[in-house]
């Protein structure tokens, strides 16, 4: 909350009228020193705060936010390699321990990204290699029944079976003399 230029006037008014002017000196010089000693003691109470509460969860925290930092930077740079794929890269100016480590990782993660592909290829060969092979079974099956139920219709009506020319074949009947 703010208090503004006209706010202050009419706080000094109401104050004037309310102590009078022989007394308004001495409650101004109480107030300017109780809010002196109000910011002092908020500062004190800011300082101790800092020195024994926010310090040391500052120091202990420290060493976890190294430890993510480690955790996090390796993926970060993974990241980055992963977008980088296909992009030119840029000749490094400097040559420094982390640019090599970067552009090891680089060169790994695209082997492995082939590496992942390549595997990909082989996994969908192999399904379009099962599906043909279910393919090849079903029609075989397919034909299989169809045998089944040919040879079960032989063995019902075996004097059909021996009436029926198979393709091709020329029956001459001694009765009728005449071939069909």
């Amino acid at each position: 909350m703010k208090i503004g230029f006209t706010e202050l006037i009419v706080i000094c008014v109401v104050a004037l009228l309310v102590l009078g002017p022989d007394k308004l000196p001495q409650y101004a010089k109480m107030l300017g020193k109780a809010i002196r000693d109000l910011k002092d003691a908020t500062g004190d109470i800011t300082k101790e705060l800092n020195e024994n509460v926010v310090e040391p969860l500052n120091e202990a925290a420290r060493p976890l936010k190294e430890a993510a930092d480690e955790i996090t930077r390796p993926m970060q740079e993974v990241k980055e390699s992963i977008e980088s794929i296909g992009k030119p890269t840029k000749k490094p100016k400097k040559s420094d321990e982390t640019t090599e480590s970067t552009t090891q990782n680089s060169e790994q993660t695209a082997e492995k990204t082939e590496e992942t592909a390549k595997t990909s290829e082989k996994t969908e060969e192999a399904a379009e290699e099962s599906l043909q092979e279910k393919k090849v079974e079903e029609s075989s099956e397919t034909a299989q029944s169809a045998a089944d139920a040919d040879s079960a219709v032989d063995l019902k009506k075996p004097e059909e079976a021996e009436e029926a020319p198979a393709e091709g074949d020329h029956i001459i009947h001694k009765e009728e003399g005449e071939a069909k």
